[in-house]
């Protein structure tokens, strides 16, 4: 890490759905980073240490991710994430944001850019889950062995 640039802040907030953790860096327009499936907001380190001087970087854990805390019984759909990231940035008062999304993060952002248009500066996909590639083929076997039981 640059020794100039301030460290990343590891924090969370309270929303309706659940206590969601997030990491912070930077000041300025506010940028958020929505990661994967099976991920979580450390993905982006590497870019909220390089966008830092330019945006206040703000890096999600989504539902049932990280240390983002929810109930057992809790809603983790990609709906209930996008809504999830409404309540997020009413929670810190922010208004509007440039969304940058990857993977199934992407196909949430899409969700939440949908729904709430006027939160969204700027919207920025990398590598993402799309209308028709929703779920990937390769991550199928995945969703029938959890539908199965074993990761339960």
């Amino acid at each position: 890490m640059d020794g100039n640039k301030p460290s990343p802040a590891r924090q969370s907030v309270q929303t309706a759905s659940g206590r969601i953790s997030y990491t912070e860096q930077g000041t300025g327009p506010v940028a958020l980073f929505v990661h994967g499936v099976l991920l979580n907001g450390h993905l982006w380190r590497h870019q909220l240490a390089g966008l830092a001087d330019i945006r206040r970087c703000l890096a999600v854990d989504l539902l049932a991710h990280g240390d983002t805390e929810i109930t057992p019984d809790q809603d983790v759909s990609v709906t209930a994430n996008a809504k999830m990231l409404k309540e997020f940035l009413d929670a810190l008062s922010i208004d509007q944001v440039d969304v940058v999304g990857n993977d199934s993060g992407g196909g949430i952002a899409q969700i939440f850019a949908a729904l709430y248009p006027q939160r969204v500066r700027s919207l920025a996909l990398t590598d993402c889950d799309t209308h028709d590639n929703w779920p990937p083929e390769a991550f199928k076997p995945f969703l029938v062995m959890t539908a199965a039981g074993p990761f339960a």
